[in-house]
């Protein structure tokens, strides 16, 4: 599809998107972003692109996106986009979690009555050519309420937020990805309107075979009877932008662990909203389903889960302060009291790490590898802390598995 250049929209005193001027106003970009944005607007003047992917992060995890045309991406990244509260007042299966019409919807949320509408500023840092999708972008954006105020239920400014504590500090907070899914083979494409579900009630789960028999851990075989999808996706992954480490088969049939290098706390979260995208989109159009979701419904399978490793470095040395200079002590003392209070708050986080009832599937004693308890070992796979490092080692950290969830 290629949008005729000439074709002009009638000029309005009010732009097609968000509040005019609202970005300049409230944003608080940097100068990289005000630049990057430039550099997107004079693309979308040179015809480059068909359709922008504008999209948000909901308190689950699960991207929101609208399609914007060029010149209207245009306008976004000056004024915003204005975009509906609903996604921050449903549950993962779209059904409303609050009275929408009560005194501050129960919750002291004034701005959220009545599901009026909130404004969404691209952030150009996150811009992306998708390679699967000609012709087409894809970018990230930060949430705001319409008075300039910043969404308190946005997960991405809640993370920068606890970042931006840690870069007055001197230190910066740097993420290590180890994601798992399961690759099947989609057997019917066809949907009947039997196939629907509503509000609260999922559709009808897709009929799929396995791509391989599985229950060869790390096994070569398998692998190889995947190159024909998982090539292309890894080479798709690196054309992102996105750091690609390995690819490699665990336990279950198509059950696929992808890694990334280290990153930095916002650019490792964007990552993998990016990742899981891609990965759902290409299997999709491949002819194959991709499910992050823990434990599928499906005979064999063993639970799915991700590991987050986790790290503090000086802002300006790159030094990990995880590391310990004292002879017979594993980490710092900062690393301590970080372990510390991930335990002490692992019951309230469970809330964030494991938000759907089939994530609780893995966190069984049936399952070795998942932690029950909330503490810390040395290497130790069972729990849900593994201590990863040694005294004067350069680069310990805390690799803490997290179950799967279906977004």
């Amino acid at each position: 599809m290629t949008i005729a250049p000439n074709i002009q929209a009638t000029t309005t005193n009010r732009t097609s998107t968000g509040v005019p001027g609202f970005v300049e106003r409230y944003a608080n970009w940097t100068d990289e972003q005000s630049d990057r944005a430039a550099v997107l607007a004079g693309r979308m003047d040179a015809g480059e692109f068909d359709m922008i992917r504008v999209s948000f992060v909901d308190p689950h995890g699960f991207p929101r996106t609208k399609w914007l045309a060029p010149q209207v991406f245009s306008s976004a990244l000056r004024s915003g986009l204005d975009y509906s509260l609903a996604p921050f007042i449903q549950d993962t299966g779209q059904d409303i979690a609050v009275d929408l019409f009560a005194r501050g919807v129960g919750h002291d949320l004034p701005e959220f009555e009545g599901s009026s509408d909130f404004v969404a500023v691209p952030d150009p840092l996150t811009f992306r050519s998708l390679p699967w999708a000609p012709r087409t972008g894809w970018v990230l954006a930060d949430e705001f309420f319409k008075t300039g105020s910043r969404l308190p239920l946005s997960p991405r400014n809640a993370l920068r937020q606890q970042v931006q504590r840690l870069e007055r500090r001197g230190q910066t907070y740097v993420v290590g990805l180890e994601i798992e899914f399961y690759l099947t083979r989609l057997v019917r494409n066809e949907l009947s309107f039997g196939d629907v579900g509503g509000f609260g009630t999922p559709g009808t789960a897709p009929t799929v075979q396995p791509v391989d028999l599985g229950y060869q851990f790390n096994g070569d075989d398998h692998l190889d009877q995947i190159a024909d999808f998982l090539m292309p996706l890894c080479g798709t992954l690196v054309d992102l932008g996105l750091p690609l480490r390995s690819a490699e088969h665990e336990s279950g049939p198509g059950q696929i662990e992808i890694t990334f290098e280290p990153l930095e706390g916002l650019a490792g979260a964007d990552a993998v909203i990016l990742f899981k995208a891609a990965v759902r989109q290409f299997a999709r159009r491949n002819g194959f389903h991709a499910s992050f979701m823990c434990k599928p419904a499906l005979q064999g399978c063993d639970p799915s889960g991700w590991h987050l490793h986790q790290s503090i470095a000086d802002s300006q040395t790159g030094h990990n302060l995880f590391m310990s200079d004292v002879p017979g002590q594993l980490v710092s003392q900062l690393a301590e009291n970080f372990a510390g209070g991930l335990i002490a708050n692992a019951a309230a986080s469970s809330l964030f790490t494991t938000p759907t009832i089939n994530g609780y599937q893995r966190y069984s004693e049936s399952h070795t590898l998942a932690p029950t308890l909330a503490g810390w070992a040395d290497d130790n796979r069972g729990a849900m802390i593994r201590v990863l490092g040694a005294p004067h080692d350069p680069s310990p950290d805390f690799s803490g598995i997290i179950a799967g969830d279906g977004v």
